[in-house]
């Protein structure tokens, strides 16, 4: 896989009528990226381009088509920012076992304290277990809207059809708490061609016990399909620690999805689809460091610690339609999330003994939008209404409501060679305290973007971009919040929100074997929200919600990566690849947040650079796949919070995963009830650190072996 490094090939072969394939296109079904005056040129494009965009296992799925950068589909020779997109087929082959380890295997920082797994993009992330997902600087979507995830490890694999990620600001396209980027989810969807199914259980290290089911399909008019899986593993060991067993790390994650659709008049399609994550962990109240002094002095850690009991129930609607020549089309949706976390803490360290929060969280979000698709000009047109219900047992009862209005213009005055971009949103935004005595609060934010492809050949596109992003300050941290005993926090009505502006400029190369991309980015952070101490209160107890001075990031991401048995003509595929982002700045301009060493100031929790690389064989002969993926992470910097407050430089190390599956047998005579096949992963296979947050490392080597019946 790699990260925006292709250039679209042929379009894959539409599943209906041809102006309907643009909207389905969004909700995952293949399709083309416009038609009218687009399929021409999607037609000229070279044979020998592989199997699309970041993608070149031959398939002819999605890869030529993009619902993320513009939330309509398009064909990436027309995206002017830098996209990565992650093939179902790549997941399959890795050894992820949810959205952050997808993440992780492609290069992404994940930030992982043991309760929480969160991306990290340019320096900015998706935000903790303790927050609701409009206090994310990186935005977590499902099929293009908002579920109040903000964890990516409440996501497991089982329905990915693939995942986009947009790095670098996209408020223009989604509003508020998309600073950093975006990643978008697209599940998988029923469809023409009989029914499928897949089957798998299996066993691990640690207790890891984890299955999965996932089927699809469609008959005339309507398609079906769902998911349906379910892991839990007790406490590991870290290998850092002399295979010292960490107490209280258990986990266990639910999932189930079904997702119904029925078109009629070749240009129409409403789809229905729910979905069930239930998250239940445990985490020590302490990091392993002060664990093992607690040992050496003869204590336990084995009751206090952090328990989350989380689940989140989302259903969508959509309706999606389009005149018979595609010239114009139309979407409207309306996704409910209800998010609900019960949070335990036990302490015999302190006394406290036992405290519960809750906190609930319900996510409503409409919208319509309409395109015109032409010959020089495509146009869309669209709104949206977020609604974001807050209640918890610290976080009071608030409101946050964004009404949003965006448009996108592409112009292509050399047809299908040149595409300028010019596009908008403005957002209206209201904070209301409902708790008695309780206030509002209103802002406005208008975000622009500005960008440009030019395709000197058919195997490049050079590409700018400059793009703006917001995240208006949430309801809690304007009005504050807490319980008054342990700690408080006091409102700021002078509460600003976070921007940033980021400039990019990158190329991108696909020469059919071999493919690879290139970006420059530069990234201005201004007021930034940070939690700090109360003027004139207690340390420690009273505090609030300030803003700070700019912090610049800049940097450049690159990736390369080889279609082997293509280029030699063999009868097996061999994909090598490699991602590498380096930081070439990461200053925190705020004197008081900043960590200093070696005459540096450097925000905290940034990695200098991260290195993803590896390799994947299929045989079809053999029925035999093989994946090998390391990543390295360097030079990073932890802010250490229990007073006195210091920074501490993180250790660099390498993780590296593997994963082998082979086919068995067939079931029934010429295999037609399915095929069964065995998988073996090893992750973490060099035993390495593996501490991603400081003093909460992750799993020491473990083991996965399960069996699989596919239909």
């Amino acid at each position: 896989m790699l990260a925006a490094a292709a250039l679209p090939a042929l379009a894959a072969p539409p599943v209906c009528g041809p102006g309907l394939t643009r909207a389905f296109a969004q909700e995952g079904v293949q399709g083309d990226a416009r038609e009218g005056d687009r399929e021409a040129a999607l037609e000229e494009a070279p044979e020998d381009l592989g199997g699309g965009y970041g993608d070149h296992d031959g398939s002819e799925s999605l890869g030529t088509v993009v619902v993320t950068a513009g939330r309509t589909a398009e064909a990436l020779r027309e995206v002017s920012s830098n996209v990565t997109v992650i093939t179902g087929e790549e997941v399959e082959r890795s050894t992820a076992s949810d959205l952050s380890d997808v993440l992780r295997q492609q290069g992404f920082w994940m930030v992982d304290n043991g309760l929480a797994k969160t991306v990290q993009i340019r320096g900015m992330n998706s935000g903790n277990m303790d927050n609701t997902q409009n206090q994310a600087r990186v935005l977590i979507l499902v099929n293009g809207r908002r579920t109040g995830a903000i964890q990516v490890s409440q996501i497991p694999v089982a329905n990915i059809e693939r995942v986009e990620v947009i790095r670098g600001p996209a408020a223009v396209q989604y509003g508020t708490s998309a600073l950093g980027g975006v990643v978008n989810v697209i599940t998988r969807k029923g469809g023409e061609g009989g029914f499928s199914a897949t089957l798998e259980s299996g066993i691990g290290s640690y207790g890891l016990n984890s299955g999965s089911f996932t089927f699809s399909g469609g008959s005339g008019p309507l398609d079906l399909g769902g998911a349906f899986s379910y892991r839990e593993r007790d406490s590991f060991s870290v290998s850092q620690f002399g295979g010292l067993r960490f107490p209280r790390t258990s986990s266990e994650n639910k999932y189930a999805s079904l997702e119904a659709g029925y078109s009629f008049n070749d240009t129409h399609r409403i789809g229905v689809s729910y979905s069930h994550t239930r998250d239940n962990s445990e985490w020590p109240s302490v990091g392993i460091r002060s664990y093992l002094g607690i040992l050496k002095g003869g204590g336990s850690i084995d009751g206090d610690y952090l328990s989350y009991n989380l689940s989140i129930d989302t259903l969508g609607i959509t309706y999606d339609g389009a005149t018979e020549d595609g010239r114009f089309d139309w979407q409207a949706f309306y996704t409910g999330s209800h998010y609900e976390r019960l949070g335990t803490s036990h302490d015999t360290l302190w006394g406290t003994g036992v405290t519960r929060t809750v906190t609930e969280q319900r996510v409503t979000n409409l919208g319509a939008s309409a395109g015109y698709n032409g010959e020089y000009l495509d146009l869309d047109l669209g709104l949206d209404l977020i609604r974001y219900r807050i209640r918890g047992s610290y976080d009071g009862d608030n409101l946050t409501r964004d009404l949003g209005f965006y448009m996108t213009a592409r112009i292509k005055p050399l047809g299908e060679t040149l595409f300028l971009t010019l596009a908008g949103r403005y957002d209206e935004f209201g904070f209301d305290d409902r708790s008695p005595g309780g206030t509002s609060r209103r802002m406005s934010n208008l975000s622009p973007s500005l960008g440009v492809s030019y395709l000197p050949a058919e195997w490049l596109k050079i590409r700018a971009n400059y793009s703006e992003g917001v995240r208006v300050p949430t309801a809690y941290e304007y009005f504050g919040g807490g319980d008054g005993v342990s700690y408080v926090y006091h409102p700021n009505p002078d509460l600003k929100p976070e921007e940033s502006r980021t400039w990019e400029a990158g190329a991108d190369v696909d020469l059919g074997f071999l493919s690879g991309s290139l970006t420059y980015f530069q990234t201005r952070w201004v007021n930034k929200i940070v939690s700090g101490d109360y003027p004139g209160g207690a340390p420690y107890f009273d505090s609030w919600y300030t803003n700070i001075a700019e912090s610049e990031i800049s940097g450049i991401e690159a990736s390369l990566g080889a279609e082997l048995g293509e280029a030699f003509d063999l009868d097996f595929q061999l994909r090598p690849f490699v991602n590498f982002t380096y930081l070439t700045r990461r200053e925190n301009g705020d004197p008081d947040s900043v960590a200093s060493y070696g005459g540096e100031d450097t925000l905290p929790f940034v990695p200098r650079w991260t290195l993803a690389y590896g390799a994947s064989l299929d045989h079809p002969g053999w029925d035999l796949q093989l994946s090998a993926t390391a990543v390295h992470t360097g030079d990073i910097f932890y802010h250490y919070s229990y007073p006195p407050a210091h920074f501490v430089k993180g250790s660099e190390f390498t993780s590296l995963d593997l994963a082998a599956e082979k086919g068995l047998f067939g079931i029934g005579p010429e295999g037609r009830y399915g095929r069964l096949k065995l998988r073996v992963e090893v992750k973490n296979a060099l035993d390495s650190k593996n501490e991603t947050y400081y003093d909460y490392p992750g799993p020491g080597r473990n083991y996965y072996v399960g069996l699989k019946w596919v239909y």
